[in-house]
């Protein structure tokens, strides 16, 4: 899964995963081959659905102008934990983001597990 944004642009990302955890934030890295990074944040609110606790948030933040083209993968999504560490959310986040010329019509997200634009 992935969508495409140009350098400049506004990131606004919602994730939602299922969880019994409350984490007051929650920050996502995304890396490209290079070593550049684009550093999303945003604020968790848990939620009920169908009976299963799970967690919503909206990850904003900007792709840098500078950045470059291209594949930016996600290597960590981070909870900010009630004793204020932060914690692994995923062992192996599956999404990405790619930089591009020209902005398209992106993708939504998986079925419950994933991304999708907010």
């Amino acid at each position: 899964e992935g969508w495409a944004y140009t350098p400049g642009a506004r990131v606004n990302l919602r994730l939602r995963f299922r969880s019994q955890k409350h984490y007051d934030r929650v920050k996502a890295e995304f890396h490209n081959p290079s070593g550049r990074v684009i550093k999303l944040e945003g604020v968790s609110h848990p939620r009920e659905e169908s009976g299963a606790a799970h967690t919503e948030v909206v990850l904003t933040g900007n792709v840098p102008e500078s950045a470059a083209l291209g594949t930016y993968e996600c290597r960590s999504v981070q909870g900010l934990t009630g004793d204020r560490t932060w914690a692994p959310i995923f062992e192996d986040p599956a999404f990405n983001i790619r930089v591009v010329e020209r902005p398209f019509h992106a993708q939504r997200g998986g079925e419950f597990l994933g991304l999708e634009p907010a």
